[in-house]
């Protein structure tokens, strides 16, 4: 309403004059209806007191009333058809929607969004210019409440709006329990509440993560300012979701997601462990979802492929024996980076292994897969099955794990029994 009304110290003025009129009007009828009476009175007293006191006077005078005209107040009420009632007896539905209808015409009013051109200062005086509109802060909780996806994502736009343009005095804070309004690109703004375990009386938590400790971890991978655009294009819905998750495990690539997802279907999921899985397209790239996810207080699992055998590779498929091993040598470099940002002992070609916070494949996840009995066929029957022809679907890779009768390999039991000490 503040915003709404605008400047307000035209109607200030008009108020004033009403108080000063009022006042005047109500002085005069009191002088003209009591003005006498208070003579006569005051007359009486001073005549008894000169008894007493001789010379004595008393003066009765009646005393200018001071008028202020209440304060302005709105009664909000709303319809929905027919029936028009206060706003606490419609439904939460209802609700939700006229919050967002309010914010999104804050959003419309605030000078700040919509700025006047500027206006010349005279001499010394800045009364030409506009008045800096007052703060607000504006606090929602659970805001995704009643709202389907489309319509949460609206709503988190215009939020984000209200505080980011130039010169806004809107801050805005929510708690939220949805993935749509959390923005991993601006991670420093994220604050995570959590309840500790195992503890007699109930604690809580609250982690965040700094541009500097985040830049910190990812020293020699990547500079603070690459972090949000390669989170904003490949992994913001995934690190908006693992926010949430009471462990993550990061892997290179989403067949890797997907197999992984496989193994653990055959005994429950991942989803009902509250562990997420986050796909970081790349072996140094999975390193930004680790520092960001690391810093906010999650638990986080890395799994990567060392690509011993990339030269091998390359050369069946006839790329030329310098190129392939120049390649080779850039997959080693790559290993030094991610162990050393993992404080894990630096290898060129570190050998498969499963650790208390990383596993490595000495080739690929794909060379492991190899000894399993059926899988490669198991892979070939559910892309035919989901008709996705891609070369690593994600989609078959996971039916196909999940489905297989034959036992995985015990290194990936390992890497999902690992998860599961994780929360526990």
């Amino acid at each position: 309403l503040d915003r709404a009304l605008g400047e307000q110290s035209q109607m200030r003025a008009r108020l004033d004059a009403l108080e000063r009129q009022v006042s005047g009007d109500m002085y005069q009828i009191m002088v003209a209806e009591g003005g006498q009476a208070l003579e006569d009175l005051a007359s009486g007293i001073t005549e008894e007191l000169g008894h007493l006191v001789p010379g004595g006077q008393v003066l009765l005078e009646a005393r200018p009333p001071t008028f202020r005209v209440p304060q302005l107040s709105v009664d909000v009420r709303v319809a929905d058809g027919d029936l028009c009632t206060d706003v606490g007896h419609q439904g939460h539905g209802f609700q939700r929607a006229l919050l967002i209808a309010v914010v999104q015409c804050l959003a419309a009013l605030h000078p700040a969004l919509h700025p006047a051109p500027p206006q010349a200062e005279s001499d010394g005086d800045a009364g030409g210019l506009a008045p800096k509109p007052p703060a607000l802060f504006l606090a929602v909780e659970e805001p995704e409440l009643y709202q389907h996806p489309l319509q949460a994502r609206h709503f988190v736009a215009t939020l984000a709006a209200l505080g980011e343009s130039s010169g806004s005095t809107v801050q805005v804070a929510y708690a939220t329990h949805s993935e749509h309004f959390v923005d991993p690109t601006h991670y420093r703004r994220l604050r995570r509440f959590q309840r500790l375990p195992g503890t007699d009386w109930p604690q809580t938590q609250v982690t965040e993560a700094t541009v500097e400790r985040v830049a910190a971890r990812l020293q020699g991978a990547y500079d603070a300012d690459q972090v949000a655009l390669r989170v904003r294009m490949t992994l913001r819905r995934q690190v908006a979701e693992a926010v949430f998750a009471k462990a993550v495990i990061v892997v290179e690539g989403t067949s890797d997601a997907g197999l992984l997802h496989g193994i653990a279907d055959r005994s429950g999921g991942f989803d009902a462990l509250g562990v997420a899985v986050v796909a970081g397209t790349g072996k140094r790239q999975l390193l930004i979802p680790w520092a960001i996810l690391t810093e906010l207080g999650v638990p986080v699992y890395v799994v990567f492929d060392a690509d011993g055998g990339l030269a091998r590779r390359r050369m069946a498929q006839g790329l030329p024996r310098a190129k392939a091993e120049h390649a080779q040598d850039k997959e080693q470099h790559e290993n030094e980076v991610v162990l050393a940002a993992l404080s894990a002992p630096i290898e060129l070609a570190p050998a498969t292994q499963v650790t208390g916070s990383y596993a490595v494949f000495a080739d690929t996840l794909e060379t492991e897969c190899a000894a399993w009995d059926g899988f490669d066929a198991a892979v070939e029957a559910a892309k035919e099955e989901l008709g996705d022809w891609r070369e690593k679907s994600d989609d078959a890779y996971r039916q196909a794990a999940t489905t297989l009768e034959s036992s995985p390999p015990v290194v990936l039991w390992k890497i999902v029994e690992r998860m599961r000490a994780l929360v526990a």
